[in-house]
This record gives C-alpha cells, structure tokens and sequence, in this order.
C-alpha cells in the first residue's frame, strides 16, 4: 500500500495506482474486521484467543492513522505519503505478529494441524518480505 501510495503521490500511473490503494485499503480492513468479529464474507467465526486478539487490537491501533494516512494521500495531499512510508514496516511487524498468534492459537487448540500451520507462517513471512522490498 505504501508504495501506490508513494506512486500516486508523485504521479506516476496515479489513476492505476490509485485503484490498487483503494483495494488494498477495502479488504485489509475487511480482513481486519473479519479477523476479529468474524466475517460471512471470509467464512470467518469470531476470534475468541485473547493472545491472538491483544495482537489484533495492536495492529488495529496502527491501522487507524495508516488508513488515515491513505484517505489522506488519495485525496491528493503527497506528505501523506511519507508517513505511510514510516509507518509501513510496524504495521508489517504487527501484522506478522497476529499471523503467529494466529498459528499459535490454533495450534494448541487442535484446529490446525502443524503440517498447515507451517507453510501459514512462511506464507506470511514472505509477504512480509516481499512488503519490505517494495
């Protein structure tokens, strides 16, 4: 998100870019909301792990000056772009975080056999780092 953001700040296919920031803003916060209270949509119950939704507190705590910060930038102001530059490895940490909780949680519980839950994790891990090269 960071970087459409960066590219339509600047100008550089800013209408292209601009509808990939809108779409990833719209399902993060679905996914963010779906994780949490549940979501039909993703075929998601409610979360009920404390562990797992302290992690998702975190992240929702951050998330609200990101989306802000996007809002902000697709309304046209370019230092807005900067601060989601900033902000985009912590978010990308505590979304990892809620990614382990994730595993974690099912885990012990039973509901996600270890054979899944690892290539969950490495899964998210690189799309961690494919975030941070980007």
């Amino acid at each position: 998100m960071a970087a459409a953001a960066c590219f339509t700040s600047i100008g550089v296919q800013a209408d292209q870019q601009r509808e990939i920031l809108q779409s990833a803003h719209q399902l993060y916060e679905e996914s963010l909301h779906g994780l949490t209270h549940g979501s039909a949509k993703f075929g998601i119950l409610p979360e009920e792990d404390e562990n797992v939704l302290r992690e998702l507190r975190a992240v929702r705590a951050l998330w609200e000056e990101f989306s802000h910060n996007i809002e902000i930038t697709m309304s046209g102001d370019p230092a807005a772009a900067l601060v989601l530059m900033e902000l985009s490895v912590p978010i990308l940490k505590q979304s990892d975080a809620v990614v382990k909780a994730l595993v974690a949680s099912r885990g012990t519980s039973g509901d996600l056999s270890p054979k899944l839950a690892q290539p969950i994790d490495l899964d998210g891990r690189q799309r961690m780092l494919s975030q941070k090269a980007a």
